[in-house]
This record gives C-alpha cells, structure tokens and sequence, in this order.
C-alpha cells in the first residue's frame, strides 16, 4: 500500500502495518507519551503481537523509552 503525505496516528489501521516507529527527537517523545491517541496506539500494536520501536540518541535514550515504559 502506497502512502503519500502526512498521517495521522487516529488514522492508523495495526492490521495495515508490520511495525510503528517513533522517530528521536526530545519534544515528538514527551508529546507522544501523554497523548492518548500515541499511547493507544502502542497499545493495539502490542495487543496484536506487533513490533513497537522508538529511535533514540543514546544520552537522551532515557526519555525516549518512557512512551514504552508508560504502555502496559
């Protein structure tokens, strides 16, 4: 399936997609950990055996991980 443009994450289908990755950068992971739509989403691509991966630096990996770590 061919995408072009931006998407939204309440657009996102799991079943459409093999992974979701969350690029680095220090505002995209505070704003996605406290955003119910992002949390949501990490969560239906859990519940369905998907893989879930956030791209971060080394020295800010803490603050990356925590979108992970908030999602049971």
């Amino acid at each position: 399936m061919e995408r072009r443009g931006r998407l939204e994450l309440r657009d996102v289908k799991v079943e459409d997609y093999i992974a979701v990755v969350f690029p680095r950068g220090q505002i995209n992971s505070d704003i996605l950990r406290v955003n119910e739509t992002a949390v949501q989403t990490v969560r239906d691509f859990v519940a369905k055996d998907k893989t879930v991966a956030a791209m971060s630096l080394p020295d800010i990996w803490v603050k990356r991980i925590w979108l992970l770590i908030d999602t049971p």
